[in-house]
């Protein structure tokens, strides 16, 4: 089955249909003052579904990997759409955590 890439001409972006939108601070890092980006490549899979996860840089504090992961697992999202029919999409992506 073909992936295509996020960006690609006439390919609709997946969007999270889950509750927060992104995944949240976890409490043990805001506690720490523990900041970061943690960068994640996944396929959104024609069900909305997430697979293949990868972290994408290593040096990402683990509690702020923990919190993404633990996101992707739980969300679906609206599939991909290309030339009107749903694809799996590859997409790669920073989720950045800052103290407010």
């Amino acid at each position: 089955m073909e992936i295509v890439d996020v960006g690609q001409p006439g390919v609709s972006r997946p969007r999270p249909l889950c509750d927060p939108p992104a995944p949240t601070m976890p409490e043990q890092a805001r506690i720490m003052g523990i900041t970061g980006a943690v960068v994640m490549h996944y396929v959104v899979e024609r069900d909305g579904s997430v697979s293949q996860v990868q972290l994408r840089n290593s040096d990402a504090p683990p509690v702020l990997v923990e919190a993404v992961r633990d996101w992707l697992a739980h969300c679906r999202f609206t599939p991909a759409v290309a030339n009107g029919r749903q694809v799996r999409i590859r997409v790669d992506r920073p989720f950045v955590f800052k103290l407010r």
